[in-house]
């Protein structure tokens, strides 16, 4: 499958600030098993953050996030399904500024998923 997702993050610590992007991603699933399907997913695209500048990991506000994860999906219908999984996600400039260290981060999640067909 192909998709985009929105993304938006919040932070309290080092600092409160907000970060919104958008995904395009892919998903690959197994749909041998019925309304249970495992799968994996990849995608990355542009992001802007608030963090720009206030912490030395992010210099800039515009940014790139890169994602990374899998899980399964128990559709509900053949349009709606229930997702629980993990992501990993790393966000840099993409070396357009100097320094490039980025953040990385990882967590599960628990979400619909609406299919257009």
């Amino acid at each position: 499958r192909l998709g985009v997702e929105l993304v938006a993050l919040r932070t309290h610590e080092p600092v409160h600030s907000g970060s919104i992007g958008v995904t395009p991603k892919m998903t690959y699933a197994l749909t041998s098993l019925g309304p249970w399907r495992p799968f994996v997913e990849g995608g990355g695209g542009p992001l802007w953050s608030e963090l720009g500048g206030r912490v030395p990991e992010q210099p800039a506000a515009f940014n790139f996030v890169v994602m990374g994860g899998g899980g399964l999906s128990y559709f509900l219908t053949s349009q709606l399904a229930l997702n629980l999984g993990g992501r990993f996600y790393h966000i840099s400039n993409g070396g357009t500024r100097s320094t490039n260290r980025g953040l990385n981060f990882g967590f599960p999640y628990v979400g619909f998923s609406w299919f257009l067909f």
